[in-house]
């Protein structure tokens, strides 16, 4: 299977959540998602003579504008917990790929970041 479009809605509803950056709260984050994008976001910004701390709502622009776009595509992920709406997808931050995976709850009022790091592959998955 080849990546393909991301619907509408899901992106209309992740990018909502996005925008509130309600960190914590209606945005969730693994663990390893934190620790992996701190390295790669800090690693980025400071390529860009950028030294200031990472936060991570400073993803969830760049997210937004990916998911934005019609031709948004990613890849359906199956999650056996918990339980939603899972795309993986590569997006742009700061003129270098990323590698983003959430998770929209069932009640499609949270998200959960799964992955926000930088590309370490070619392709996703589900080119192969």
């Amino acid at each position: 299977m080849a990546q393909q479009p991301i619907p509408e809605q899901w992106r209309k509803e992740v990018c909502a959540i996005l925008a509130t950056e309600r960190t914590g709260s209606l945005i969730r984050w693994t663990d390893d998602a934190i620790a992996r994008y701190e390295a790669s976001a800090a690693a980025v910004k400071v390529r860009a003579g950028d030294n200031n701390p990472v936060w991570q709502n400073e993803i969830y622009q760049p997210i937004r504008d990916f998911l934005s776009s019609p031709q948004a595509k990613g890849c359906p992920k199956e999650m056996p917990y918990p339980p939603g709406y899972t795309y993986d997808f590569l997006f742009p931050y700061r003129g270098e790929g990323f590698y983003g995976k959430i998770l929209l709850f069932k009640d499609r009022k949270r998200v959960l970041v799964l992955s926000a790091h930088l590309q370490d592959f070619e392709k996703l998955s589900c080119d192969d």
